[in-house]
């Protein structure tokens, strides 16, 4: 690599933010906002690297946010940059992760963008063992498979997990789904408020039920009535998620509905005002759940006695074990 180089100071104006060809981060507005508050109170404490492209424009190798962040702030006139003579486009993204990764560690989606333009100069075998690991990832197949696969993610979904509102196992799920059915997950995700635990949950057994019915996961997503929970005001946002859950879960085993049916047919003695009594959702574990409140002592030995009859009653057994 021919490092000749020197400190210039270059008229913004003849910076091209938008020549993307050694970008990796993706700049969003409002953490560029950020960055441009920093910089009106600190200005710039290391120079931008550039190059250029020819007598009078210059490419930007590394500083893209720096140089975003001060026109955001309204910046004219020259600054100091780094100015690379003769380096080869894969020398000047080779500086920019470099750069990049002395001072802090690359999220996903700004590993799977320097997967995507490194192994435009090197092969699969050498982006592995020579890059995986400065991105702290075993150097393996499958990890370099998974993460050059997030570039199939929209750039919403991307957004998304940027901003870690999208956990990791989920979104490479979601990257085998086409647009629109990454479309739709997102709006479900937002509407429902999920969590991240019912979020990689509902991935995993979205693209699970699309295979077992051999149905796209959008077709997947519509007959679980998404639509519905959408365009929806009667359901909160717990009760939307159970219903999708449901749903998707009865679509995957059809037999949940009986199961569920034929619980509450055999406990149905057994429930009173005094408890309630519920399986595990889904049937998942060895476990009923049983919920009561006390108001009196009179209305304590009521429970007792509720407990005892549900205790006693081989209408259980399947539901709980015997130990």
């Amino acid at each position: 690599m021919n490092c000749n180089s020197e400190i210039k100071n270059i008229d913004i104006k003849h910076i091209e933010l938008y020549d993307d060809s050694n970008k990796i981060s993706p700049h969003y507005p409002s953490a560029i906002d950020d960055l441009a508050v920093t910089i009106k109170n600190t200005g710039i404490l290391v120079p931008p690297a550039v190059a250029p492209k020819n007598d009078k424009t210059y490419r930007i190798v590394s500083g893209f946010g720096r140089i975003a962040a001060l026109l955001k702030n309204g910046f004219s006139g020259t600054i100091p940059c780094l100015v690379f003579m003769e380096l080869s486009h894969e020398a000047e993204l080779t500086f920019n992760m470099m750069d990049n990764l002395s001072t802090r560690k690359f999220n996903p989606t700004e590993i799977a963008a320097a997967l995507k333009k490194l192994s435009a100069f090197h092969d699969e075998k050498y982006v592995i063992s020579n890059f995986l690991p400065l991105f702290q990832l075993a150097p393996s197949e499958p990890n370099y498979k998974k993460y050059i696969s997030l570039n199939l993610l929209a750039e919403s979904v991307l957004e998304e997990l940027f901003f870690e509102r999208l956990p990791l196992a989920a979104a490479f799920i979601i990257a085998k789904f086409d647009a629109s059915a990454q479309a739709d997950f997102l709006k479900m995700i937002k509407t429902c408020r999920m969590g991240a635990n019912i979020i990689n949950e509902m991935a995993v057994n979205v693209f699970e039920a699309s295979m077992q019915h051999s149905k796209s996961p959008a077709e997947i997503l519509k007959i679980i009535k998404l639509d519905l929970v959408i365009g929806g005001d009667k359901m909160n946002t717990n009760q939307k998620t159970e219903f999708l859950r449901a749903n998707l879960l009865n679509l995957r085993r059809p037999e949940y509905q009986k199961a569920l049916a034929d619980f509450h047919e055999k406990i149905s003695d057994l429930a009173s005002n005094a408890v309630s009594v519920n399986p595990y959702p889904y049937f998942e574990k060895d476990e009923i759940n049983i919920s009561f409140s006390v108001k009196s002592i009179k209305d304590f030995d009521n429970k007792l006695k509720a407990l005892n009859k549900i205790r006693n009653s081989k209408n259980i057994e399947g539901y709980i074990s015997n130990d």
